[in-house]
């Protein structure tokens, strides 16, 4: 559950991000394409220590947006 929060939190980041580019480049708005993550928590067997390790990486989240002018 603590994962869930901490990629709601960096989507919401990189979405404000791209929100303030595509603003300065005279965009209204933003269409977001794709979400899409890569890499993450990797789990192994260290048989020097008899335990189960892991490495919570917590990956690369990656948004893809369209930056939109429209006029009313």
């Amino acid at each position: 559950m603590h994962e869930a929060v901490d990629d709601d939190r960096r989507y919401s980041q990189l979405v404000a991000q791209l929100s303030d580019r595509a603003r300065t480049l005279g965009a209204n708005a933003i269409v977001v394409e794709k979400v899409a993550q890569a890499g993450g928590n990797s789990v192994a067997f260290n048989p020097s220590g008899g335990q189960i390790e892991g490495s919570g990486t917590g990956g690369t989240l990656t948004v893809t947006a369209l930056a939109i002018r429209y006029s009313p």
